[in-house]
């Protein structure tokens, strides 16, 4: 390169107009960077904030379900009180507020109430609940707080509903036919006049194996090892029996030596023949 050439570059490099266009160049290097660090602080400012109420509602949902698990236990064990006294009380107002007593009674030292619900047990209300007739119906109906404000709702409105039976007792049935009642076990083969009557009703009775081995029951019968429970007994085991039974068990609740005794009516029993200890 001549020397008057490196003379020229030399002389531009230190002039006015380099100078200004190296300042612009350092200064849209420094702009770009600070548009790019704004945009990255403008993105997590947006996202964290909505990312964090996702997870508190998210874990709030939990809340909720408890709520509503305490309010139904309450409201069970109003509804349960409440049927009870309906048998002196007639008047539905009265057992509307005898439910309503009976409900601010099971919540009243429940935190989850005072904390979640608002206005606590005072906020739990029976509206829609219904008293007529021999059923009871009770709705209970509340709002629970959310912990943040999310797209302007604060709350949600939740309800529990149950049904129970009034205990007034057994309604009488107008029938002009007499039935008649017999017992009868499952299976049996006869049906039987009384729940008393020996053939069903058993006196078990213990002793030792050898001993069973050489008696006879009340019809002469000898008695013979249970296939369930008596295999193996030996001859110093105790052994249980019946009187009109064939068997000995080794085991006090065996199947065999239980007895279920249903009541029927005679119209409804079919191939059964009456027991001949009873008629």
């Amino acid at each position: 390169m001549s020397l008057w050439k490196s003379l020229k570059i030399e002389k531009f490099q230190n002039s006015p107009q380099a100078r200004i266009e190296k300042t612009q160049f350092k200064n849209k290097e420094a702009s770009f960077c600070t548009c790019h660090k704004a945009s990255l602080t403008m993105e997590a400012t947006i996202v964290i904030p909505l990312a964090a109420a996702l997870l508190i509602m998210i874990l709030f949902f939990f809340r909720v379900i408890q709520v509503q698990a305490v309010v139904e236990e309450a409201l069970i064990y109003a509804g349960r009180k409440t049927a009870v006294e309906s048998s002196i009380l007639e008047s539905e107002t009265a057992q509307f507020a005898s439910a309503e007593v009976f409900l601010l009674q099971a919540l009243k030292d429940e935190p989850v109430i005072t904390h979640y619900v608002d206005n606590g047990c005072m906020g739990i209300l029976l509206l829609g609940s219904d008293f007529e007739g021999n059923r009871i119906v009770l709705q209970a109906n509340y709002r629970v707080k959310f912990p943040i404000r999310m797209f302007g709702i604060d709350g949600i409105f939740l309800w529990n509903r149950d049904v129970f039976r009034k205990w007034t007792g057994d309604t009488p049935v107008n029938d002009e036919r007499e039935e008649t009642w017999v017992y009868v076990v499952p299976d049996g083969e006869v049906y039987h006049s009384t729940k008393s009557c020996r053939a069903i009703k058993r006196n078990i009775d213990k002793a030792y194996l050898k001993i069973v081995q050489n008696l006879r029951g009340a019809n002469g019968q000898k008695y013979y090892a249970c296939s369930n429970c008596a295999k193996e007994s030996t001859e110093t085991d105790i052994v249980y029996y019946t009187d009109y039974g064939v068997l000995y068990h080794g085991k006090l609740d065996c199947r065999y030596l239980k007895r279920t005794v249903n009541k029927q009516a005679l119209s409804e029993v079919k191939d059964r023949r009456p027991c001949s200890y009873c008629y």
